[in-house]
């Protein structure tokens, strides 16, 4: 999973499917017969994105259960604001300084 800035969600998403392509290919030769594929989890650290994580978590459980895919990526949303905000608050209240991040 990643949560780059915004500007950068599609280029994570990418490296990611880049840097877990040969994992995936080892494993279909070690897994006969199972269905092996990368699907990245990237949302943007403001919470965009959301469209394609869907696409890619309905994907994931095959439309199992109704709506899943869409409760999981709120979750992963919700989730991924939250920690955005608190990184935030505590770069505002001094707590952390912004070169952390560069």
């Amino acid at each position: 999973m990643a949560c780059p800035y915004e500007s950068n969600k599609d280029e994570k998403r990418e490296e990611k499917i880049r840097k877990y392509q040969q994992l995936c290919y080892e494993l279909r030769e070690r897994r006969d017969g199972y269905k092996v594929k990368v699907i990245p989890t990237v949302i943007g650290c403001l919470g965009r994105g959301m469209k394609r994580l869907k696409d890619d978590i309905r994907e994931l459980v095959n439309n199992e259960i109704k709506d899943l895919h869409c409760k999981i990526s709120r979750e992963m949303q919700k989730t991924v604001l939250w920690e955005s905000e608190t990184i935030m608050r505590k770069i505002l209240s001094g707590l952390l300084t912004r070169d952390v991040f560069e």
